[in-house]
């Protein structure tokens, strides 16, 4: 999934589980989702005038209950929310590690929610050029 971003930019791209069968390895991968959102300077705390817009770089590990409406040729994300979700426990009642739940709060066009383990900040980086994206 990509889109060619105006404004409050937004591209986002999944990359399907590969999993093996037999014995468990590292070499395993679930369902990883990458965002990158262009934020606007205004929309940063350490605001000053001048200072560029900047493009950061998301990933979500372990990617499950992808829902995704009206993804666009513009996707203007509002705001978004992560929030934890209890799993249960293990069978010696140590609890297992929760669930992230995230949501994208449409501006115009996408709006998305997910649940996933892991979020990494991979890159955040100046933006300064439209087709950087």
């Amino acid at each position: 999934i990509e889109s060619v971003p105006q404004n409050h930019a937004s591209t986002s791209r999944p990359n399907r589980a590969s999993i093996k069968p037999g014995d468990w390895d590292d070499s395993n991968i679930f369902p990883i989702l990458a965002v990158k959102l262009r934020i606007l300077q205004a929309a940063q705390n350490a605001y000053s005038a001048g200072s560029p817009d900047v493009l950061a770089t998301l990933r979500f590990y372990d990617v499950d209950q992808l829902k995704i409406d009206d993804f666009n040729h513009v996707n203007q994300i509002f705001d978004f929310t992560v929030v934890s979700q209890e799993r249960g426990s293990f069978l010696n009642g140590e609890k297992l590690p929760p669930y992230l739940v995230v949501s994208f709060d449409r501006g115009f066009g996408i709006s998305a929610e997910f649940r996933c383990f892991r979020i990494e900040v991979s890159d955040v980086v100046a933006f300064e050029d439209e087709t950087a994206i």
